[in-house]
């Protein structure tokens, strides 16, 4: 049964909602007020055994559009995988299958749109660079990143032809594959923060495009991949990037601010929306954008902070004091 298949993944699926409580139920069994709305939400699985549903709930933090998406290729993934794996007695095998690429089938899902051919192209993209994550190069983290546009190459050139881009075009353009990466100059050179490869969405490498303004950059921006972010802006509806960083993470980015992070053998979401959410009407757009920015950078090179937020107009902080060590406040 879908519910005793669930319970396999289940601890991983709710720590990637951020502690949401995730469940499988009879589709039936889920009102019509909890299949969507702001604190829960359910979607349909078509079994053998009958209608189920994914079912997530989060008492304090309403669901992003971002997650509520994401959660219909988690479902549409699990239905596909349970209804056409053949267990004929290796249920432990199906389990493992589960357990290893139910969160990679759905991130390739989300990311390829209505353009249905590209999922095992995508999938194999992220894949590879997984592979190259555990590489190193005379002792230095292998680094690496790519640019998937969606509109036409001259389009896309056109759209990024100002002083601020270098290009250089291949001709001809090439495939990537297990052999990609064979030599160290593919992520030598192009290290996936000042430059990166482009490629569309079919993974064929047409060039490689270089940030000349990367170097004014300050610390967070470059940490948070801001000029990344406005380069998707102009590659076209449903582009995305990805990039392998000098802590050996995958970073999977799409417009305008949603940031999937694949740390440790596990899939995270870093959505801006959650803190705005927060942070409406504590203060004002570009400093909620300047903030959260600030917050992944932090996260990203593994430093801790606490950020105090003041409701009062006027900030009266004279009565806090920091304490001798550790930079906490008495």
């Amino acid at each position: 049964m879908p519910q005793k298949v669930f319970e396999t993944i289940r601890t991983g699926i709710e720590a990637f909602y951020g502690g949401a409580a995730a469940l499988v139920v009879k589709y039936d069994d889920v009102s019509k007020a909890e299949r969507n709305g702001r604190f829960a939400f359910a979607r349909k699985i078509r079994t053998e055994a009958g209608d189920f549903a994914f079912h997530f709930k989060r008492s304090d933090i309403p669901f992003t559009d971002t997650e509520i998406k994401f959660g219909e290729e988690l479902a549409s993934a699990f239905q596909v995988l349970f209804n056409g794996f053949k267990k004929n007695g290796h249920e432990a095998h199906y389990r493992t299958a589960l357990l290893s690429s139910l969160m990679d089938i759905a991130i390739a899902r989300y990311l390829r749109r209505e353009h249905h051919r590209a999922f095992w192209s995508i999938q194999r993209l992220i894949q590879l660079l997984k592979n190259l994550s555990y590489h190193r190069n005379e002792g230095v983290p292998a680094t690496t990143g790519f640019i998937i546009y969606r509109k036409q190459l001259h389009a896309f050139r056109d759209a990024c032809s100002g002083p601020e881009f270098s290009w250089n075009v291949f001709k001809p353009n090439l495939s990537i594959s297990p052999e990609f990466f064979a030599s160290p100059l593919t992520y030598r050179l192009v290290d996936g923060m000042g430059t990166y490869f482009t490629s569309n969405i079919n993974m064929r490498v047409t060039g490689m495009i270089k940030f000349d303004s990367y170097g004014h950059c300050d610390a967070v921006e470059r940490l948070y991949h801001a000029n990344t972010f406005g380069l998707l802006n102009r590659a076209g509806k449903g582009a995305f990037a990805v990039d392998i960083n000098f802590s050996s993470e995958l970073e999977v980015m799409t417009c305008p601010d949603k940031l999937f992070v694949w740390r440790r053998g596990n899939w995270s979401l870093f959505d801006p929306d959650i803190y705005k959410y927060f942070l409406d009407g504590s203060m004002d757009e570009r400093e909620q954008e300047l903030l959260i920015m600030t917050l992944y950078s932090l996260s990203k090179i593994r430093h801790g902070t606490i950020v105090l937020i003041c409701e009062q107009e006027k900030r009266v902080l004279d009565s806090l004091k920091k304490a001798r060590s550790g930079g906490m406040i008495r």
